[in-house]
């Protein structure tokens, strides 16, 4: 439940910071799946990105690629990818402010392989963000305000 007390909300990336983590992701990955067929294309075992010239099954191929990239990332870096780390923000949970579980980080993950998810953005929150509980932060605003926030609850704590 958000209060006026909710580090997480006082502390939300914009759209714009995070259409910049969308992007810097992306790219990366494209870099990286180019490096990929380069070295398949080496070691001669190009004819294994025929699979990529299937419609369908490529499509499939892109999507679980794209699934793993992130997925490894948010999972292996709590709740933050490359894009989140050069932007300076990061995924918690919307309860606490805590990493994203690791089902958190799967539900955000999978949701972000649904068609159109992307346009979700034009709402107030995107269906990975809404449907795994988590918001993105800009991190060192939120340590700042998680602090204070705190503090303020510590207050009369001791009487």
């Amino acid at each position: 439940m958000s209060s006026y007390l909710d580090p997480v909300e006082h502390s939300l990336a914009s759209k714009g910071v995070r259409f910049a983590n969308f992007l810097i992701d992306y790219i990366l990955l494209l870099v990286l799946m180019f490096i990929l067929g380069a070295l398949l294309v080496v070691f001669g075992m190009e004819s294994s990105l025929t699979i990529f010239d299937v419609p369908f099954v490529g499509n499939l191929v892109g999507i679980l690629i794209y699934f793993v990239y992130i997925f490894a990332q948010e999972a292996a870096f709590k709740g933050r990818s490359l894009g989140k780390f050069i932007t300076g923000t990061q995924a918690v949970m919307l309860e606490d402010g805590n990493p994203p579980t690791l089902n958190a980080v799967f539900i955000r993950s999978i949701s972000r392989c649904v068609p159109f998810e992307v346009f979700s953005f034009f709402g107030t929150t995107g269906w990975h963000d809404a449907w795994s509980k988590t918001r993105v932060v800009n991190k060192k605003e939120f340590e700042q305000n998680r602090q204070k926030f705190n503090a303020i609850d510590q207050i009369g704590a001791n009487s």
